[in-house]
């Protein structure tokens, strides 16, 4: 490294200086943890930092806070800032000397090190602590770190109470996906909208609308082409649709694989044998965009009876998804078959309830996912000025 890039592109008001060149270990050298069993364990105040964090609370410490710590052994790329008195686990390695540099500043910069790459051995990896004190950073003055660091801290504080609000919001969905759809034997469930009384009525999945099998269509895939693929990897664990890049072109075997607005589809396989994927559904909210390969059914709803948003909410809700999961076969990759889950018994309303109901779960979505995105541009935000406010 030289001295031609000595100052980063962003800065606050009132610094115009050239930073200091030095190597890691002048800076904030790092020293291997303390040896401390479970079976040692004795509870009290003091966090036990592990190469994952906090792992439990001894009734000594090693380390004076504020601390900087990472992983040494298992983990490794994680960094973690304790303001108390801590027990530095001998899976990490921590900042024994600050050199007069801000806490904060020092706990940034570690964390723009891509730490991983340093890492060897290939069962269990390990961070030998000399190759980070031999890389060469630019380090700015005591005051211009401190305004560093602060600004980070307060961002990560937006970052962390964004990131509650938008867990919370998920759990109430989750905990209303279990009470507005009848759970055992319940014929009604436990939570409804004003104004409706009457039991649910027993209907089959085949019942809800016109299924088709796909099949096979990546011979028509193409770089530029028209289509959307929905493919296995194309459902989150959220029941939203990924991304993959794949795309296709109309041909005879894509014609009749076109979706239309308001089709459901459905993933009969999953890549793991967690079951996350399996059976989850897909609304289709913009017709003539995508194209669904093989292992995907089509569901094209019965609009007189049935109102696709409910049926989205219903499928994916995770107590009801439970039924086709318990149909699953295969080890490394499960699987369904429709023809084994095309008669299972689900419970529903009238259409004017599921249509209420429907709403409800769509407006609460759109406010999950305006809260996801604003999520996002923080995180976002706080990658470019790291990248920015450093050398």
């Amino acid at each position: 490294m030289t001295e031609k890039n000595n100052t980063p592109q962003i800065r606050f008001r009132g610094f115009s200086y050239k930073w200091t060149l030095c190597k890691v270990i002048d800076f904030a050298p790092l020293q291997r943890g303390f040896d401390l069993p479970r079976s040692k364990f004795v509870v009290g105040g003091y966090p036990v930092i592990t190469s994952n964090g906090v792992n439990g609370f001894h009734s000594a410490y090693k380390a004076e806070g504020p601390g900087v710590v990472t992983g040494r052994s298992g983990t490794i790329g994680e960094v973690h800032y304790i303001d108390s008195r801590y027990w530095p686990h001998n899976t990490t390695l921590w900042v024994t000397n600050f050199k007069n540099n801000n806490h904060l500043y020092v706990y940034y910069v570690y964390t723009r090190f891509n730490l991983a790459y340093f890492a060897t051995g290939s069962g269990v990896p390990t961070l030998n602590r000399n190759d980070i004190h031999d890389k060469v950073i630019f380090i700015a003055e005591f005051e211009e770190q401190k305004k560093i660091g602060e600004y980070f801290q307060q961002l990560d504080r937006l970052i962390e109470q964004k990131e509650k609000k938008y867990q919370k919001l998920q759990q109430f969905k989750k905990a209303m996906l279990g009470k507005m759809f009848p759970a055992n034997d319940a014929n009604a469930p436990s939570i409804r909208l004003t104004g409706f009384t009457d039991n649910w009525q027993e209907k089959s999945l085949s019942d809800f609308g016109m299924a088709t099998s796909g099949t096979s269509i990546e011979s028509e895939f193409k770089n530029n082409g028209i289509y959307n693929v929905i493919s296995i990897g194309s459902y989150s664990e959220n029941s939203t649709y990924v991304d993959q890049g794949l795309r296709a072109n109309l041909s005879k075997k894509t014609e009749n694989r076109i979706l239309s607005k308001n089709d459901l589809t459905m993933v009969l396989n999953d890549k793991t044998a967690s079951g996350n994927i399996l059976g989850r559904v897909l609304l289709i909210e913009e017709g003539q965009k995508y194209v669904y390969n093989q292992r995907t059914q089509r569901i094209e709803p019965f609009q007189e009876q049935y109102n696709s948003q409910f049926l989205y909410q219903l499928l994916n809700a995770p107590l009801i998804r439970r039924l086709i999961i318990n149909k699953s076969q295969g080890n490394t990759q499960i699987y369904v078959n429709w023809s084994t889950i095309r008669n299972l018994v689900y419970l529903v309303p009238k259409k004017e309830e599921q249509s209420k109901i429907g709403d409800f779960f769509q407006k609460l979505d759109q406010l999950i996912g305006l809260q996801q995105q604003e999520l996002q541009k923080l995180k976002n935000l706080k990658k470019a000025f790291l990248a920015k406010m450093f050398v």
